[in-house]
C-alpha cells in the first residue's frame, strides 16, 4: 500500500564549492542604504526620533514646520499600509476557508454515487403508473420562480438590499486606505534636493521613495514628492538604486518547501516586477521535498527579497545569509547535495537494495514513492 508523500519525508541542501553545507542560518538584512547621513535610531523612543528626523531635515534646509507635517503623514502611511496588509491576510485566509469547505464538499459528493439508470428507469415508470391511474398525484411541486410573488423574490430583494450598503461600506473603507502622496515646499536648489533625497532614505530605508517633480501649486519650480513604496508607482525609485561601490550580485540561501527553483524563481521575479533572468542558481531542486540552495540576483537589494519572501511567501520560502559579491552562480557550481529520506514501514529487503543502489550510483533523484 503507497504511503501519501508528505514533502517533510525528503530533505536536500546543497554542497557549495567550498564543500560548506547550504542553509539559512541568520535572516539578519545587511543595510541597503550607506551614506554619511545613516542613523541608528533602534534604541530611541518615538520623541527622540521625531527630534533627530527634524534635525537631519532642516541640514537641507527644510523648515520645522513641514518637516513635522511630513512625520506626521508617514505616522498616518505606516498605518494605512499595516490596514493593507491585515485585509490582504483576512481575504487569503476566506480564500483558504472557502478551499477548504469546497474540497470537504467535493469529498462528501463522491461518496454518494448518483443512481444508475437501471435504478432510475423503474421509479420513473412506476410514478408514470400511478399518475395514469389516478391512485396517487404528483406532491412535489416546481419551486415558485424568481421573479414571482412569492416569498423566494422577496428574499432575493433582501438579499439584494442588503448587499448593495455593503458594498458602499467596502468602498468607502478602501478609498481611505488609498496611500497619498507629500510634496515639501519649492527647493530651486539642486543641491539640497539632492541631500533630502539620501537623508530620507537613510532614515525611512526601502520604506518611503522620493522623486522631483513640479510642484503642485507653482508648476515652473521643482520641489521634493514623498511617496510610501508599496504604492509608489512610476515614480523613480531612488531606494532601489545601486549602492557605489557594492559588488553586483546578492547571493543569499534559499529554504523552500513543495515547489521546485523555477517556479520560486518565476514567483519572486513577478512579483518584484523584474526579469527573471537577473536569478540564477548552480542546481534545480525538484518541489517534492524541503530543498535549501544558493542564488544569486543580479543588483537586487536583500531588503528587497527579505520583503517579498515574508509578505507573500512566507508559507513556503525562507532566505537568509544575505551576502553582496563580484560573481554570479552558474550551473554546476557545487559540490553536490546532501539528502536525507524518511522511511516508514519499509521491508529491509527494499531498504537494504535501496542503499546498494544509493552507494553503486545507479540512483539519481527522480522522484520518492515511500511504501
Amino acid at each position: 500500500m503507497h504511503r501519501v508523500f508528505r514533502c517533510a519525508d525528503f530533505l536536500v541542501h546543497e554542497i557549495d564549492q567550498s564543500g560548506r553545507v547550504v542553509s539559512v542560518s541568520s535572516v539578519e538584512v545587511p543595510k541597503d542604504s550607506t551614506n554619511e547621513h545613516s542613523v541608528d535610531l533602534t534604541d530611541k523612543n518615538e520623541s527622540e526620533q521625531s527630534s533627530i528626523h527634524i534635525a537631519a531635515l532642516a541640514t537641507a534646509g527644510v523648515s520645522t514646520a513641514t518637516a513635522t507635517r511630513f512625520l506626521e503623514w508617514v505616522k498616518i502611511e505606516l498605518e494605512k499600509n499595516q490596514k493593507r496588509k491585515d485585509r490582504r491576510s483576512g481575504r487569503a485566509n476566506k480564500r483558504e476557508a472557502r478551499a477548504a469547505a469546497a474540497a470537504v464538499a467535493g469529498d462528501e459528493k463522491d461518496k454518494t454515487a448518483p443512481p444508475t439508470n437501471a435504478q432510475a428507469a423503474p421509479s420513473a415508470a412506476a410514478v408514470t403508473n400511478k399518475s395514469a391511474d389516478g391512485d396517487t398525484a404528483m406532491t412535489d411541486a416546481a419551486p415558485p420562480a424568481s421573479g414571482s410573488g412569492g416569498s423566494g423574490g422577496a428574499a432575493v430583494n433582501d438579499q439584494s438590499e442588503q448587499t448593495e450598503p455593503a458594498e458602499q461600506t467596502e468602498q468607502t473603507e478602501r478609498s481611505k486606505l488609498i496611500a497619498q502622496p507629500f510634496q515639501f515646499d519649492a527647493e530651486p536648489d539642486k543641491t539640497k534636493r539632492s541631500l533630502m533625497h539620501k537623508i530620507i532614505r537613510a532614515h525611512w530605508d526601502g520604506q518611503i521613495v522620493t522623486d522631483a517633480v513640479p510642484h503642485a501649486t507653482d508648476k515652473s519650480v521643482v520641489c521634493i514628492q514623498a511617496m510610501m513604496a508599496q504604492a509608489a508607482k512610476g515614480m523613480n525609485k531612488r531606494s532601489d538604486r545601486w549602492v557605489e561601490g557594492r559588488p553586483h550580485y546578492l547571493r543569499f540561501a534559499l529554504y523552500k518547501q513543495n515547489i521546485d527553483t523555477m517556479e520560486a524563481v518565476r514567483a519572486l521575479s513577478s512579483t518584484m516586477k523584474c526579469a527573471p533572468n537577473l536569478f540564477s542558481y548552480a542546481g534545480t531542486k525538484d518541489r517534492r521535498g524541503i530543498t535549501t540552495q544558493l542564488i544569486t540576483a543580479y543588483k537586487v537589494n536583500a531588503s528587497k527579497i527579505a520583503s517579498v519572501i515574508a509578505q507573500r511567501f512566507a508559507n513556503v520560502m525562507k532566505a537568509g545569509n544575505y551576502e553582496y559579491v563580484p560573481n554570479q552562480l552558474k550551473l554546476g557550481d557545487l559540490k553536490g547535495n546532501r539528502s536525507v529520506l524518511l522511511c516508514i514501514r519499509t521491508a529491509p529487503a527494499c531498504f537494504l537494495l535501496c542503499l546498494c543502489n544509493v552507494w553503486s550510483g545507479l540512483v539519481w533523484w527522480s522522484g520518492l514513492v515511500c511504501v
